[in-house]
């Protein structure tokens, strides 16, 4: 089974530039992400 990290690095060239800062975001910050809200993620990201 593949996690949700190594599948959005697998399919990060292929995502917009929008989709890749939240795709990065996500990657650099999993602890965050996880506990909170997906609006305050955008905001981060």
């Amino acid at each position: 089974m593949t996690s949700i990290q190594d599948q959005i690095r697998r399919r990060f060239a292929d995502l917009s530039p929008a989709l890749q800062q939240i795709a990065k975001y996500l990657l650099d910050h999993p602890a965050e992400v996880v506990t909170t809200s997906m609006r305050s993620v955008g905001a981060n990201a």
